[in-house]
């Protein structure tokens, strides 16, 4: 006791001087709790710190839920969801069931109520509302938050002799930010600029424009002069402080002014709150052009949408240990998060380097150039001696090991020192003394900073401690505490009693959505600004008598073009520094699906030239039911490209002032009023990652926490954790961290009972919807939790669990339950019917590709866009087999396709996975669809050209022919026929100092032909004209066109033949399709033929039944329903040959299959090239580009089918008639290449003869082969033999 007591005393005497801790003079400011409205009454609505126990206990009395009124609560307040061990047989339950005083709900009641609290879910958040709010709490608080966060610019003076002085002394001036506000998209009526008007995302894509808003900003600025006066020196000389005093600074200023300007423009997302779509309803958005089911989440760049790209970002103020095998150490490092417009932040890690089996401890210092000893570091923060070091980490002395591993480091430290001090010329016997003093630990530090510009060491120190751990502010023993925190983590970990940090772990990754990486891009623009203002402040310092105005320095296309040319060009800002690719993409228009999945895609965020590790691209266990576990690319991206399931939501930023209210008003104490001596016994509290303070009683005050979070009275997004292993509670109200909802447990029941059953029923609106899901969440009955907050709580898989619970006393005390299993999928694969029969890679190509790929409606105001390439089926249906996610969803533009009627046979042109279709279904519209193709050109501003139909003159050679089909204008009439070569854009250009015109028409090429659909002509903000002509054409299906089934059962056209040859059952039906049945068990698609089984089901009874999956379907409860709608078990039905019209000696399987037209279509593929085209000038074969009449590769693949089949003939012509034939000269004597010489006659050079020559025909890069080789000086003999 009295050595606890001595150590105490120590520690006290060994903190820093106080200069450096002049806010610790003060009480720490304590923030008032939002429930309570003045600090008199800081004790009444929230029990005091005493009572939290007798308040918060768990109750032993049956907790009744009255089912027709709103009860304030309806969850034992203090409920923890910590799991506990299961208990003994014969051992009862700490908590009766709960009484529904007799309205206790049905099976069937509590399956409707879990399926309307999905239902609430989906109604009242858009699929795309976690970028959305993303990028509304960027422009609405989090800009205002960075500007707020910036320090004043100082504006040196100009030293010029030249300059505009007063009284002899030069101007200096400072400036700073003030309230940011953002307006609304708007573009200006003519090219004055005076007048503006609203500018709507439609006329922004037609016009090639910028969907983007005004920033205003306030800015003041002050010029002022520095007068110095009452220079002296100190008392004491001096000698030890540094230097004499220097005398007061006194700052007059004579012109101050304040101004808002524009300070550029920044793109706006469409439907946010900044876009002028913003809440209107569908009439009122087809009223403006734009479609009705377009849900935003977009932007518009120079007309083109683009979508920002999730990035999975490292986790700010969390620590991660590591270990670096090469250089046999472990690291530890901690990222701050950024403020202001100051992009550096210094990570200062930690590293436990063992050289010899001697661990020792040091850091990275910012600005120092060699490592320091943490010992070190610690004595310059204040903690001198050696037993306040190991109280900071160890917190234990009588744990050896621990003890042990920091022992060489505290000599280590001692050995530098003393070396230090010698090179000081100290006296020997005062130098262990001095080694431990802060002084010379901070002159150690300032001694090795780079560039220094102080005469002493120790103030470039002090200089180095303020970089160190800056959003802890600059208090010393923060940093102190923080630091050895740091360092006692490190040691666990290499002791083994701590993992090493798992960096694909969600709850140590954070999702920067549009709003963090706009955040990021304006932290760069702004940064470029500020140096901007500060340059052209000081050229006006010296020159005028007085600053005109602000808006005269500030130049606003420094931020329009930089946030412009991020999205054109992909170079965006991260928090990892500048990434080329992966961040902006091209919105993926070709159906609705792949759009909105393309918007809920989140990636890792890689540094260039590095490669991810095998760990990054599995699966995480924390990556249930919040990231897709099938959809995802194949491929380099296979893994690192993630869809978030569908359920899962992701957090946005609030005030943590809320939060550190309550634990102050609950006995929480501040990290400054704790001594290091009680972290053994305290609980460390933290908040977004820093440290604030400890808790005694931290289980009452996180159970308080959790209450008032399910009452509403905290943010329902906050997450609360307590870690009983590390005694730690953490707490997190940052942005980025995926949350999911889960329905709430009590006493092995849900807490969902009629009454909330009896309120989703009647919500009918999207606000009611709203206000639905804030009752649900506000009674406790729903709850949102994180990745870190659900590791310690027990989870139901759905009702089953619970009832299984119930009936055993050993079962586990759940504490919530799953909605449904079917929301751990995201968007493409919750379309799936019968998901879990088919093999997963089979559901990744459905999910991640064939849904996206399919031929829908994408869009229904395709009159009003001018989209480079589109199409759209002429008549989508939606399948008869459905899951119930989707149909909560009620979208039914989700589905792109056709419910066709598909039999399961052999027909000779299906053969493994490709299909026959029937002639008659296509001569009926079966998959026909319409595929447009625009066309663009302009009058460039800076050349003279116009739109205008070209002379016959000036026609270029060979397509003078083709002017009849234009008109003067340059433009052929809305449904005129083109084919190739035909012009679509015409264009006459006027050559510099000739009245002739040049013909800059565009024409279409060989493979291009179809109707004009659209025309239409517009000019672009700078006022130059742009025209844009959409060409139409219709296409049916044809051999070769790719087909999909909803199961991944891809496969192309391998014939359509007439429906009379085709296959009948008993009632007449002829298929639409015919697939092979080889391609089911090759594939494990399983889940298509039940789909055929219910979908025939379904149509035969009228019904309506879901294939949800997980749901426990199964085959016999098909077969019932088959049975009960009169057919035939297993849906095997007799059919007939249509050839011969007998019957088939086997049963075959037909039904209704919902299948998918792909955009991959044999009229986008073929070749048009003949005999002859254009070849590569080095080696003579043909090009590959297809729109350069370039050839098909024939490769090994079709080499080895060739020789199988005998076709030697077709062979040679692939590989040398129609690719680089080419005749060369030989001598017989010497087998060399003869040359011709200017008689045309072929001559041996070698022999110096005419005779002995031969003529062969070899592929042309054979010959260059040879040429290569002889450049080498490898001479090839080729042997001739005459036929």
């Amino acid at each position: 006791m009295e050595e606890s007591e001595g150590l105490e005393d120590g520690l006290l005497g060994a903190r820093p001087p106080m200069e450096d801790f002049e806010i610790l003079e003060d009480e720490p400011p304590r923030a008032i709790s939002p429930m309570i409205d003045s600090e008199d009454d800081m004790e009444l609505p929230i029990p005091p710190a005493d009572g939290i126990e007798e308040n918060l206990a768990v109750s032993n009395t049956p907790m009744a839920i009255d089912d027709t009124e709103a009860t304030e609560m309806q969850i034992d307040a203090a409920a923890s969801y910590v799991p506990i061990e299961p208990m003994q047989a014969g051992e009862e339950l700490r908590e009766e069931p709960v009484n529904r005083g007799g309205r206790k709900m049905t099976a069937k009641e509590e399956d409707e109520a879990r399926w309307a609290v999905a239902k609430m879910f989906f109604e009242h958040r858009s699929l795309v509302e976690n970028q959305l709010q993303s990028f509304n709490e960027f422009l609405e608080t989090g800009m205002q938050r960075m500007f707020k966060e910036s320090t004043p610019v100082e504006v040196a003076a100009d030293h010029n002799p030249a300059s505009v002085r007063i009284s002899g002394l030069p101007r200096q001036a400072r400036f700073w930010f003030g309230v940011v506000s953002v307006g609304k998209p708007e573009t200006y009526v003519d090219d004055d600029k005076k007048e503006t008007k609203v500018l709507f995302p439609r006329e922004a894509r037609l016009r090639n424009m910028t969907y983007a808003a005004p920033i205003n900003l306030e800015i003041n600025l002050e010029v002022y002069i520095t007068r110095t006066t009452g220079k002296g020196t100190s008392e004491k000389g001096g000698a030890e402080k540094g230097a004499a005093e220097k005398g007061t600074a006194e700052k007059e200023v004579f012109q101050t002014m304040t101004e808002t300007v524009c300070i550029g423009r920044i793109p706006i997302m469409v439907k946010s709150n900044f876009c002028h779509l913003s809440g209107l309803s569908d009439e009122k958005v087809r009223s403006k052009e734009d479609c009705g089911f377009d849900i935003g989440g977009y932007f518009i760049i120079k007309g083109s949408e683009k979508v920002l790209i999730a990035q999975e970002e490292r986790c700010d103020q969390r620590i991660f240990v590591q270990y670096v095998k090469k250089s046999n150490s472990w690291i530890a490092t901690c990222a701050p998060s950024h403020k202001g417009f100051y992009d550096y932040r210094s990570k200062s890690p930690v590293r436990l380097v063992i050289e010899k089996n001697v661990p020792t401890l040091n850091m990275t210092l910012s600005t120092v150039t060699d490592p320091i000893p943490v010992v070190i570091v610690m004595r310059a923060l204040g903690f001198s001696t050696d037993m306040d070091f190991m109280r900071m980490v160890c917190y234990d002395f009588s744990d050896l090991p621990f003890m042990e591993l920091l022992l060489p480091s505290v000599l280590a430290a001692d050995e530098l020192m003393i070396k230090f001090l010698k090179r000081k010329d100290r006296k020997s016997a005062k130098s262990m003394q001095a080694a431990r003093a802060q002084e010379e630990a901070l002159a150690y530090i300032g001694a090795k900073k780079r560039n220094t510009n102080k005469p002493n060491d120790a103030d470039s120190g002090r200089d180095v401690l303020k970089l160190l751990f800056q959003d802890l502010g600059e208090s010393y023993n923060r940093k102190a505490y923080f630091l050895g925190y740091i360092i006692r983590q490190i040691c666990l970990t290499k002791l083994g009693r701590r993992p090493p940090t798992d960096r694909d772990h969600y709850k140590n990754i954070r999702l920067d959505l549009a709003g963090q990486l706009l955040r990021h891009q304006f932290r760069g623009a702004m940064s470029h600004l500020q140096r901007d203002i500060a340059k052209q402040v000081q050229k006006q310092l010296g020159k005028d008598e007085c600053l005109l105005d602000i808006k005269s320095v500030v130049h606003e296309m420094i931020v329009t073009r930089n946030l412009q040319s991020a999205f054109t060009l992909g170079n965006w800002n991260t928090a990892n520094g500048l990434l080329s690719s992966g961040v902006v993409g091209d919105i993926k228009r070709t159906n609705t699906i792949a759009m909105i999945s393309h918007l809920r895609q989140h990636r890792l965020n890689m540094r260039p030239k590095s490669r991810p590790t095998e760990s990054a691209r599995h699966p995480n266990f924390s990556h249930w039911a919040r990231v897709c576990p099938v959809q995802t690319t194949d491929g380099d991206d296979c893994g690192l490209v993630k869809n978030i399931s569908l359920t899962g939501i992701l957090s946005s930023r609030t005030d943590d002032e809320p939060v550190i209210a309550i634990l102050l008003d609950h006995q929480m104490q501040y990290l400054e009023e704790v001594l290091p001596s009680t972290f053994d016994r305290v609980d460390k509290v933290f908040v977004n990652g820093k440290w604030i303070g400890t808790l005694e009683q931290s289980q009452e005050v996180v159970d308080l926490l959790r209450a008032l979070r399910r009452k509403g009275a905290l943010f329902e997004e906050t997450e609360i954790v307590k870690d009983d292993q590390q005694k730690e509670v953490r707490i997190y109200t940052d942005a980025g961290r995926i949350l999911r909802p889960l329905l709430v447990v009590q006493n092995q029941h849900l807490v969902l009972s009629k009454r909330h059953l009896k309120k989703m029923r009647s919500a009918k609106t999207p606000k009611e919807c709203r206000q639905c899901w804030q009752m649900l969440l506000e009674d406790g009955v729903v709850e949102y939790l994180g990745v870190e907050e659900e590791e310690r709580a027990m989870v139901a898989f759905g009702p089953d669990d619970l009832a299984k619970a119930r009936d055993f006393q050993s079962a586990p005390l759940y504490s919530h339950c799953e909605i449904d299993a079917s929301y751990l999928m995201g968007l493409g694969a919750s379309t799936i019917p019968f998901l879990e029969h088919n093999m997963a890679s089979r559901n990744l190509f459905q999910s991640a590709k064939h849904c996206k790929q399919a031929i829908g409606l994408y869009t229904t105001n395709f009159l009003s866009r001018a989209d480079a390439s589109a199409s759209h089926l002429f008549y989508p249906q939606k399948p008869l087999v459905t899951t119930r996610a989707t149909s909560l969803l009620n979208k039914p533009e989700l589905y792109s396709g056709q419910a066709a009627i598909v039999a399961i046979l052999s027909y000779g042109y299906n053969q493994e996975d490709s299909i026959v279709m029937n002639q008659a279904s296509v001569d009926r519209g079966l998959f026909r669809s319409t595929h447009y193709k625009t066309f663009r050109g302009e009058e460039r501003k800076k050349i003279q050209e116009q739109f205008s139909k070209p002379s016959a003159s000036d026609a270029r050679g060979q397509f003078a022919q083709n002017l009849d089909k234009i008109e003067e204008d340059g433009f052929a009439c809305v449904g005129e026929k083109l084919t190739n070569g035909d012009i679509i854009i015409g264009k006459v250009t006027a050559e510099t100092g000739a009245p002739r015109q040049v013909d800059n028409s565009t024409r279409l090429k060989l493979h291009q032909k179809g109707h004009i659909d659209q025309v239409m002509l517009s000019t672009e903000e700078d006022g130059h004209r742009i025209a844009k002509v959409r060409l139409r054409v219709t296409r049916a299906p044809e051999a070769g066109d790719k087909f999909s089934s909803m199961h991944g059962q891809k496969g192309v056209v391998g014939g359509i033949f007439s429906q009379e040859d085709l296959p009948f059952t008993q009632q007449g039906i002829v298929p639409d399709i015919i697939m092979n049945p080889h391609a089911l068990p090759s594939r494990q698609t399983v889940g298509q033929l039940l789909e055929c089984l219910l979908g025939k089901a379904i149509a035969a009874s009228g019904t309506r039944r879901f294939a949800t999956p997980f749901s426990g379907n199964h085959v016999e409860d098909i077969n019932k329903y088959l049975q009960q709608a009169n057919l035939t078990g297993g849906g095997s039905e007799q059919m007939c040959s249509g050839t011969d019209g007998r019957r088939l000696k086997i049963l075959a399987t037909i039904g209704p299959t919902f299948y998918q037209r792909l955009e991959h279509m044999a009229e986008d593929k073929i070749k048009y090239r003949g005999n002859t085209g254009p070849v590569n000038m080095l080696t003579r074969q043909p090009v590959k580009d297809r729109n350069a009449l370039g050839g098909l590769k024939f490769g090994e693949m079709e080499r080895d089918c060739m020789l199988g089949h005998g076709a030697s003939a077709t062979l040679r012509e692939r590989y040398f008639l129609l690719s680089d034939p080419y005749q060369m000269n030989v001598c017989q004597k010497c087998r060399r290449p003869a040359t011709m010489d200017s008689s045309r006659i072929p001559k041996c050079k070698f022999c110096n003869s005419f005779k002995n020559i031969v003529q062969i025909q070899i592929p042309y890069s054979c010959k260059l082969l040879w040429q290569e080789l002889l450049s080498m000086g490898i001479c090839l003999y080729l042997d001739t033999k005459v036929c």
